[in-house]
């Protein structure tokens, strides 16, 4: 594959006659809602991305497609993977309030490492056959959250410091634009949606099972290692996080293995999901433990 063209995307190009013109013909449309779409389609132009999600995170429930453009030829999962439960390991919703708080990050400031070791990497984001992502992010005005995902695919470079930065510039517009609007698009897909209470249920149970997942049969040091480990995160910053010698969690790690019956980390996630989807909610229990009565 031929390199792309290096984007003109920059702070240069937000302070040009031509790119007004452009914003005006935006801000101009026929409704608050056009121009976000329109708007979404100028920044998906100019940062040449592969995939677009606008996505609600309401206070109670799961993730709302608001509108999407992300089906390319290198991806291979569903979509729907990602609203069903692999959005609880995604870093920018594990900081959504700090994404808030800075109007757009890049995936390089919700990480911590290597992004390709980490278990969200293997469970989404190699399927998904990404490289990068920018995430806009403001709240719903319902104590939620509000986020543009716009991603390039593998084969394209990551985003670099002058996209990002005019990024950060076009961030209150669009961010204003994206509060204005949520609620129409998500009125207009209200008909294609989970109905609301399995949403609420299905979260519930994630958000549960993830602050309990391992309590009912590990230590607290290993439970510990195993929250960090859900994230995705490796063994040497798991002990920089913990205070806590490599070969000490790894001790621990193997211990976590032997209790929960699998013998890697990329078994872990996906250990997580079948407990999920296998046991009913119950509030501040470990659903292993229900998981474990019914598979025995």
């Amino acid at each position: 594959m031929s390199a792309s063209p290096k984007t003109g995307f920059s702070k240069d190009l937000l302070a040009s006659r031509e790119w007004y013109e452009r914003l005006s013909n935006i801000v101009s449309s026929s409704s608050t809602t056009a121009a976000t779409l329109a708007l979404c389609d100028e920044l998906v132009t100019q940062l040449r991305i592969d995939s677009v999600l606008l996505i609600r995170f309401p206070k109670d429930a799961g993730p709302q497609l608001l509108y999407g453009d992300y089906e390319h030829r290198r991806r291979l999962n569903n979509i729907d993977d990602y609203f069903l439960g692999n959005y609880a390991i995604d870093p920018f919703y594990l900081n959504l309030e700090r994404c808030r708080e800075a109007g757009v990050l890049a995936l390089s400031d919700v990480i911590e490492e290597n992004f390709d070791f980490s278990e969200y990497y293997r469970a989404h984001y190699k399927s998904a056959a990404l490289v990068d992502e920018l995430c806009f992010c403001c709240t719903d005005g319902q104590s939620g959250y509000v986020v543009l995902s716009l991603s390039r695919a593998i084969g394209k470079e990551h985003f670099n410091g002058q996209e990002i930065e005019a990024a950060q510039r076009i961030a209150p517009l669009m961010r204003g634009l994206m509060r204005a609007t949520w609620y129409t698009l998500a009125e207009a897909g209200a008909s294609n949606a989970q109905p609301k209470s399995i949403q609420e249920d299905l979260h519930r149970h994630i958000e549960n099972a993830r602050v309990n997942f391992g309590r009912s049969i590990l230590t607290r040091r290993e439970f510990d290692v195993l929250q960090l480990l859900l994230r995705g995160n490796s063994v040497d910053l798991i002990g920089k996080k913990l205070n806590i010698s490599v070969g000490t969690i790894k001790v621990h790690r193997k211990h976590i293995y032997a209790k929960l019956k699998i013998r890697s980390q990329s078994e872990i996630f996906s250990l997580f999901l079948d407990v999920v989807m296998a046991t009913e909610y119950e509030p501040n229990a470990d659903p292993l433990a229900q998981y474990r009565g019914e598979n025995v």
